[in-house]
């Protein structure tokens, strides 16, 4: 998403340089420059973006939960109180993201404490993802995050019975 522009803004730079005078080796050195600089800016306002959106792809089925890390009651509390400001019929992407978010947080901390209610919590969560998809119509990257924690949630049932 930001390598065309990157290249294009580079290339610019590079046909400045040559315009300038300056030599080839100094003009493919300002091309390698920019084209690194651009790059990572554009990737860099393009992250910021994606997260003031609330569409990160910060959870996905490939997420590891271990028994170590544990998960602040502070964070926690942030994201319960990000979740209820969603409005989910005008952000279901959004929704679909924090809450899955939310409950893989929740899963997390049921492992490293071996806590029932934690997982409880995931659990109610999970469910009412699956009857809010159930009548939305959501993008698939919105659909393979709450995938993600649908699984982990799955492979972790059996510590909880």
């Amino acid at each position: 998403m930001v390598a065309i522009p990157s290249l294009i803004i580079s290339l610019a730079v590079e046909e400045m340089a040559s315009f300038a005078g300056l030599g080839e080796y100094y003009s493919l050195g300002v091309y390698t420059v920019s084209l690194i600089m651009s790059f990572s800016l554009l990737s860099a306002v393009m992250r910021k973006l994606l997260v003031s959106k609330g569409l990160t792809p910060s959870l996905s089925a490939k997420t590891y939960l271990d028994n170590k890390t544990i998960i602040s009651s502070s964070f926690l509390k942030e994201m319960e109180k990000k979740l209820s400001k969603v409005k989910k019929e005008e952000e279901p992407e959004r929704y679909i993201h924090l809450a899955s978010m939310l409950g893989i947080s929740y899963l997390q901390n049921a492992i490293v404490f071996q806590d029932k209610e934690m997982f409880m919590k995931a659990l109610a969560l999970k469910e009412d993802l699956e009857k809010f998809l159930k009548s939305h119509k959501i993008r698939p990257e919105a659909r393979t995050i709450f995938e993600g924690f649908k699984s982990k949630l799955d492979q972790s049932k059996g510590k909880f019975k």
